[in-house]
């Protein structure tokens, strides 16, 4: 305890000089707690994603599947035809449900709004399949997909931002590119499957969007696995008909949740090492600073030292009172710098728009860290100090 007390008066007594010294900690382990609040703040979105749009969702998308230099290659096709589609139905009783997409940024007036926003062209079975759930009216039905009716149903943000005066927008007509459509239903937006969707979103049968956007290739499908299926054998099993059709140009098309969130994943890691590099780097830099301090501090209380030896101190408990001062600077300077590093997280949150989440394991982490760059720099200036001679520590001025 007394150990403990003189660590302190010292560390108090020279408050400008352990700030100072405690900088580089500080700023090192608030990057640690921005890196580990960012990386559980994101690591969390894409489980809810997962949760919302569910682990037994598939997609067979060309887009970025067989390319050479940025190109297609040769012999691949361009679009998905319908008939796959069916034969996947027909030849695998582990798909729940199916639906083709077709999407263009399209412009969207109601009244006095005129947006722009993407338009997806899908069967009904697409509410299964990306589990859309109806807020208010209806999806449009099989009836309507079969006989090309122009019916709209909206994503809650887009129906929000057509609508006027805070009316509700549903069994209104608006007009999609020049036509009119009527709003049937208003489903929930989506989480995107990337950082750059955005969540108004519009959906219609899709054999209207062939009709009227009749250029439009269809390059990505959805589909649902049944629960009782494994999601992973049937991932195989729809490789292997795509295969039948199609050939081997066809063996990257398919992709589970894993593989649609993987870019977001890539973004992750990658901001995590900036960070951490650069929390590394301040780490270092505050352990130099600390040793640094740490042999001022010996130098200064030579004489004090040749007189606890004197008096009968052994070289372990000099050793200890030094690397007990290291590492309470260091502790001192974690418990700041979590502070300070919960602060900028909360900050970064607001300004960025990005997920963080503070956890219990992070402070944990952050003071053991900091206790250990205070050990690890404190041991030479601590070994140095206990070392000394009592007879040359009282001639020294």
């Amino acid at each position: 305890m007394e150990a403990v007390i003189i660590a302190l008066w010292n560390i108090v007594a020279n408050p400008l000089r352990s700030f100072l010294t405690t900088i580089g900690i500080v700023v090192g382990i608030a990057a640690v707690i921005i890196v580990i609040a960012i990386g559980e703040g994101n690591r969390e979105v894409i489980q809810n994603k997962i949760k919302m749009m569910g682990a037994n969702l598939l997609a067979i998308t060309l887009q970025n599947s067989e390319f050479d230099d940025g190109k297609i290659l040769a012999g691949m096709p361009t679009f998905v035809d319908l008939k796959a589609i069916a034969t996947l139905e027909k030849k695998i009783p582990a798909i729940e449900a199916i639906s083709p997409v077709l999407r263009i940024n399209s412009r969207f007036k109601y009244q006095s709004k005129s947006i722009k926003f993407f338009i997806n062209g899908t069967y009904p079975s697409y509410q299964i399949v990306r589990n859309l759930e109806v807020l208010s009216g209806r999806y449009f039905s099989v009836f309507e997909e079969k006989h090309k009716k122009r019916v709209c149903v909206l994503s809650k943000s887009a129906a929000k931002r057509l609508s006027t005066n805070g009316k509700n927008i549903l069994n209104q007509n608006i007009i999609i590119d020049g036509r009119r459509y009527k709003v049937i239903g208003i489903v929930n937006d989506l989480p995107p499957l990337q950082n750059n969707a955005k969540p108004e979103q519009a959906y219609i049968p899709y054999t209207v969007m062939k009709k009227e956007w009749p250029y439009l290739f269809l390059d990505t499908v959805y589909l649902t696995i049944d629960k009782d299926y494994a999601v992973e054998k049937s991932i195989g099993e729809v490789k292997s008909v795509l295969r039948q059709i199609y050939g081997e140009t066809s063996k990257n098309w398919v992709k589970g949740m894993t593989d649609l969130l993987k870019g977001e994943k890539a973004i992750i890691m990658q901001t995590t090492l900036i960070i951490t590099g650069v929390a590394s780097l301040s780490l270092f830099v505050g352990g130099i600073g600390i040793m640094n301090i740490m042999l001022v501090t010996v130098k200064e209380r030579t004489k004090e030292i040749g007189i606890r030896k004197a008096i009968g101190a052994t070289d372990a408990s000099i050793l200890h009172q030094f690397l007990l001062e290291g590492v309470m600077l260091c502790v001192l300077g974690g418990v700041v710098g979590t502070v300070f590093g919960i602060a900028c997280a909360q900050v970064v949150a607001e300004l960025m728009e990005i997920p963080v989440k503070i956890s219990w394991s992070a402070i944990i982490v952050a003071l053991v860290f900091s206790s250990g760059v205070g050990l690890f720099f404190s041991l030479y200036p601590a070994a140095y100090a206990s070392k000394l001679s009592p007879v040359e520590a009282l001639r020294y001025e």
